[in-house]
């Protein structure tokens, strides 16, 4: 989003404000999965704790499962976009725009979703880089395609809108692709796994509310942004919302340090050594 913002500034106003509440509006739909698959890391680091590396790999698989049905979700949403944002006080230019953008870029919520799912799986391992490592991956990508596509070099067509939008999808696909190409390598050490529906049952009983609490703050903050904000008109919009992009970067360092609390406290659980659990929660609030 925040890259989108950058480079497709320059194309004005109605495409800065389409380009970043496109990314939020389309993160709207990623927000639910993404809080279902942040329970993998808790079974995963559990069963990581136990030495049961195999049982914990599962888990990997289950949260791959839940990436596909997100894609789905998100394909059978492609046909109502334009009926949605045609109830929004916006005008014809960001609706325009708005709409072209969604329509390209909800194709990229299954391998989002997808490495998210992964990323999870691998932290409750204790291996956090390499999510790491894909995600800068996937930005670099985004950039380059940008350059490439929004305004058209090296015998690209100039697409703008869409092509930051497709720029994020080609990126978010390829980088997915390299991540599950890893875990199918990385498997190979371990016995073939044998899923279980209880396991997937247990995982959406816990993964379930987690996403509903993640999607009903989110929609609350994006209802207020399409519905308050975009009725200000696109000046108002398009610096809200450029403000906002650069603010989504500042509590990424306490997210990923509650995220690695809970990957250590789920180690401990799965170790037996549960008395560890509460200097781990206090050595992660302090810090």
């Amino acid at each position: 989003g925040l890259a989108d913002a950058l480079m497709i500034a320059h194309l004005g106003e109605s495409a800065l404000a389409s380009v970043t509440t496109g990314a939020l509006d389309g993160f709207a739909l990623l927000i639910f999965p993404f809080g279902i698959t942040f329970i993998v890391s808790s079974f995963a680091s559990q069963l990581a704790g136990a030495r049961q590396f195999g049982a914990a790999r599962r888990y990997g698989w289950y949260g791959l499962m839940i990436a596909g049905f997100a894609e789905l979700l998100a394909l059978g949403s492609l046909p109502y976009i334009e009926s949605v944002l045609g109830l929004l006080d916006y005008t014809p230019q960001v609706t325009a725009g708005l709409s072209s953008y969604l329509a390209i870029r909800l194709y990229f919520t299954g391998p989002a979703v997808g490495i998210e799912a992964l990323g999870n799986y691998y932290g409750g391992l204790g291996n956090t880089k390499v999510l790491m490592r894909v995600n800068v991956a996937a930005m670099l990508m985004n950039v380059g395609f940008n350059w490439l596509l929004i305004d058209g070099h090296w015998g690209c067509p100039a697409l703008g809108i869409r092509g930051a939008s497709l720029a994020s999808v080609i990126a978010t696909t390829i980088a997915f692709l390299g991540f599950f190409l890893y875990f199918l390598r990385d498997g190979r050490r371990l016995p073939r796994p044998r899923l279980r529906a209880a396991e997937f049952l247990r995982l959406l009983r816990f993964g379930l509310p987690s996403g509903f609490n993640w999607a009903f703050e989110f929609f609350a903050f994006v209802s207020y942004v399409n519905i308050v904000i975009g009725s200000l008109g696109t000046t108002s919009l398009a610096a809200m919302m450029s403000v906002l992009q650069i603010n989504s970067i500042s509590f990424m360092p306490s997210f990923g340090i509650a995220s690695a609390g809970a990957i250590l406290v789920g180690q401990a659980i799965g170790a037996r050594r549960k008395a560890a659990v509460p200097g781990l929660a206090g050595l992660t609030l302090r810090t």
